[in-house]
Order: structure tokens, then sequence, then C-alpha cells
């Protein structure tokens, strides 16, 4: 992608909310199976990038300790297109909020007018 930046003349301030991070949900067993199918039929070369985020459960949950995949390909939103940076601007923070697990991208550090909106993807390969 060519990144996202700040339209925003006034920029943005350190700890704001820029946005809540959106995809679908996927258990992790399933996730893999789906990216299994995609690579042995050669899919990935016609389908877009994935951009999918790992969230780990609480044991406190109801539902137990568990890994779940966010992946906002098809009902994502922007955040899920911000680009990588080892000194980002942003990054996801979970939270509960009325019994549901919300993540937001937030600024942790003053953004300017025009400047690029980055998060480190923690990436394990």
């Amino acid at each position: 992608g060519i990144g996202v930046f700040c339209n925003r003349k006034e920029g943005v301030e350190c700890n704001k909310l820029i946005a809540p991070y959106y995809g679908e949900i996927y258990p992790q067993w399933y996730w893999y199976e789906k990216q299994d199918l995609i690579k042995s039929n050669n899919l990935d070369k016609y389908l877009p990038d994935f951009y999918n985020i790992q969230l780990e459960r609480s044991k406190k949950d109801p539902d137990g300790y568990n890994l779940i995949m966010v992946d906002p390909n098809s009902k994502g939103n922007f955040p899920s297109r911000m680009s990588h940076s080892c000194a980002p601007n942003c990054q996801t923070m979970t939270m509960v909020t009325n019994n549901k697990y919300v993540i937001g991208m937030y600024c942790v550090k003053k953004i300017s007018f025009r400047e690029e909106l980055t998060f480190d993807y923690n990436s394990i390969t």
C-alpha cells in the first residue's frame, strides 16, 4: 500500500484514539486451516495480502483462555492498512468494554499534519 497519513491540520496529540481496529474473528485452528488451503491451491498469488492480529483471551474470560485471530482483510478499516515501523507513532491496545474485547489504535507520539501513521507489527516469522 501507500500508507496512511494524518490529514488533520492540528495533527494528533499523544495518547489519543486513532480508530478501533476492525476485523473478522477466527479461532486459531480455523485461521491456520484457511491459510493452508489458500497456499495449497496457489490462491495466495491472486488474493490480497492479509493483515491480522493475534489476540490473547484472558483465562478469566467466561470462555476461558485462548488465542484468536482478528482478520481485517474484508471487514477491516484503515488502521489495518498502516505501515510497519520499528519506531512507530501508534500502537494497538486491547480493552474489555461491556464484556467485549476492543482493539484500539492509539497515538503514542504527537503526529503532525501529513505525517505517516505507523505501528510495529511485532511479526515473528
